[in-house]
This record gives C-alpha cells, sequence and structure tokens, in this order.
C-alpha cells in the first residue's frame, strides 16, 4: 500500500498525468519516509535515482519532501508528457520508469 495515499490505485499502466505523477512521488516520498526510521542510515544523505518516466517523477517526489538531497535521472525524458504519450502511441511502447531511493 502506498503510504502517502495511492493504495496502489494508478490511472493505468504508463500514465503519465500531473494527477498520476504527483501520486506516483508520494509513493517514492514514503519509502524516504521509511529510510529516515532505520538507524543505519543517515537521513540527510538520501536521494532518489530513476530511468526513463522517473525522469518526471523524481522531480515531484523531491519537491514535495524537500529535503532530498540529491537526484540521479538516467535517460529521463527529453520531451513533455504529451509528446512523450503521443510517440509512446505510435510506437506501440508500454514500457514505465522505475524509481529507487538511494542512500550515499
Amino acid at each position: 500500500m502506498g503510504r502517502r495515499g495511492s493504495r496502489q490505485e494508478y490511472e493505468g499502466r504508463n500514465n503519465a498525468s500531473e494527477q498520476n505523477l504527483t501520486l506516483l512521488g508520494r509513493d517514492a516520498g514514503a519509502g524516504i519516509d521509511f529510510l529516515r526510521t532505520q538507524d543505519r542510515i543517515d537521513a540527510d544523505q538520501i536521494g532518489l535515482y530513476g530511468v526513463s518516466q522517473a525522469g518526471w517523477i523524481i522531480p515531484v517526489a523531491a519537491a514535495l519532501d524537500g529535503s532530498v538531497a540529491f537526484t540521479i535521472l538516467v535517460s529521463g525524458p527529453t520531451v513533455t508528457v504529451g509528446e512523450e504519450n503521443y510517440y509512446s502511441d505510435l510506437t506501440g511502447d508500454d514500457s514505465a520508469g522505475r524509481v529507487g531511493v538511494v542512500v550515499r
């Protein structure tokens, strides 16, 4: 269950609407919250790492949290969400980006 409101209920596979990206960003924040409770982790050194669609999710998560130490975007988006959805529809691409939480 997403701790920040999603209850794992999303708009659909690979959906990049502002509402869905905010929901996914909140879920990434739940991972950050969990890491902060761990004694062996320096809460000031938690960052976010992600690929593809995570390039939209990570900035949202970092902005919502306010204390993310760093972000790493691998193969992040270079076009708007609308352009990406258009080209994905044309090519039949249904892959989804992944977000991970990193502690340095």
